[in-house]
């Protein structure tokens, strides 16, 4: 993966491309890969990643967590991948983990990932996300009765240190994006009021509160229509 973007770098010119627009995209063990590449030194812009592997030694947990069936024998994903269970090259399978390469100056990265998946549970996504500069988790659920879990931001953080240069803008307008695509019409976010709130942040986005609480929290939304 590091060498197919070093050559798409090194010839970009000779098809009209931009080296410095370098994006990129997996699902599942693709997005396993493009982490990999992107937070182990390939000079990229973004990476997008779906429902992606991220943590090879802590797989078999996460799976029973979530209802799957762990499988930590010879013939798992894991072994099939690093030539022996996790459990027995545990040096390798964090070589392999994308969450073990996290690091400062890490570019953007945008999870996507359903929380009912038992083959590559949520928590995959949720401990890269955890250990990133910033990450948002977005809520896409048409069926919920309540219709500000139909679609919007369920989850937003950014570190304290490199909270001002433009992460979290970053992110939720990735997940405002999606919800376009999507064809949703409107997006919502949920937080507390009170000293510490992100209710500055979110109304410079566009939000507005829409005067409906739930469990204490204020209910704001965004047209994206």
């Amino acid at each position: 993966m590091r060498a197919a973007v070093g050559w798409v770098r090194d010839h970009a010119a000779d098809y009209g491309l931009d080296p410095g627009r370098v994006f990129l995209w997996g699902d599942s063990a693709g997005g396993h890969l493009a982490l990999l590449a992107a937070l182990t030194g390939s000079a990229v812009g973004a990476v997008v990643a779906w429902f992606p592997v991220t943590d090879l030694v802590g797989m078999p947990f996460d799976l029973a967590e979530a209802g799957g069936v762990p499988d930590s024998g010879p013939d798992s994903r894991e072994a099939r991948l690093l030539g022996a269970p996790a459990a027995s090259v545990p040096d390798l399978a964090r070589q392999a983990s994308p969450v073990a390469h996290v690091r400062a100056g890490a570019p953007p990265v945008l999870l996507m990932h359903g929380t009912a998946d038992d083959l590559v549970p949520a928590a995959q996504s949720i401990r890269l996300a955890e250990a990133l500069v910033a990450f948002v988790m977005g809520a896409f659920d048409p069926d919920n009765s309540l219709w500000f879990f139909r679609c919007g931001i369920w989850r937003l953080n950014v570190s304290a240190g490199e909270q001002g240069n433009g992460y979290g803008r970053f992110a939720v307008e990735a997940v405002l994006a999606e919800a376009r695509r999507r064809g949703q019409e409107r997006a919502s976010v949920l937080w507390v009021p009170g000293p510490g709130s992100p209710e500055a942040f979110y109304l410079r986005l566009g939000f507005q509160p829409t005067g409906e609480t739930f469990g204490g929290e204020v209910v704001g939304q965004i047209s994206v229509g």
